[in-house]
């Protein structure tokens, strides 16, 4: 677990874990994972995604000292982390609270980030409408942006993106609850398929 806003002080920089424990008891032990992070900002609402090479955050903003736009992306594995800068297509808005996922079976031989949704920064903090995709190959290191097409849902913050890989091993499908009525948000009768 990492970023966010913790109830205490004394553990607001550290990375934790959680290790379930015995299936018949129920019970798991949430140990820190690693060293406090004292030389980082800590972001609140990034947009963040675990994978096979580290956990993402991008964007995100923090109150320390005063409100900011965090426009950076922090990796973090194996206990390291590497903060860049290069956050593609959110380097003049921002991002905060949108969809991240991972995509293990294409990209450059290590898969890609899928994000989608969230907030601008820049502005009035705009919603970024769902059909703007952006995709971060972890090999390459590099940002492509695509536009789906379609019957697009309205523009969100703070859902869930899960995803499956396809029969045929060629396509990737995304899904994302959606509310209906839209005018009820947080009940979900229905999902939206990004294939």
């Amino acid at each position: 677990m990492y970023g966010g806003t913790a109830y205490s002080d004394s553990d607001q920089q550290t990375i934790w874990g959680f290790s379930p424990g015995s299936p018949a008891n129920g019970d798991g032990k949430w140990p820190p994972a690693g060293a406090k992070l004292d030389n980082i900002t800590w972001p609140q609402g990034p947009s963040t995604v675990d994978t096979t090479s580290g956990g993402f955050a991008v964007g995100g903003f923090s109150y320390a000292a005063v409100m900011r736009n965090l426009l950076n992306m922090t990796i973090i594995g194996n206990n390291t982390y590497t903060a860049s800068t290069d956050i593609g297509p959110y380097a003049s808005s921002g991002v905060q609270n949108g969809g991240a996922h991972f995509v293990p079976s294409f990209g450059t031989g290590r898969g890609l980030v899928i994000y989608l949704g969230g907030l601008k920064l820049e502005g009035r903090g705009e919603v970024i409408p769902m059909s703007t995709i952006n995709v971060y190959d972890i090999a390459s290191k590099q940002w492509y942006t695509q536009t789906a097409g379609g019957d697009v849902p309205s523009g969100r913050t703070e859902f869930c993106v899960t995803g499956a890989q396809g029969t045929n091993i060629s396509t990737y499908e995304m899904y994302v609850p959606i509310p209906f009525p839209p005018s009820q948000l947080g009940i979900f009768h229905s999902i939206t398929i990004l294939i």
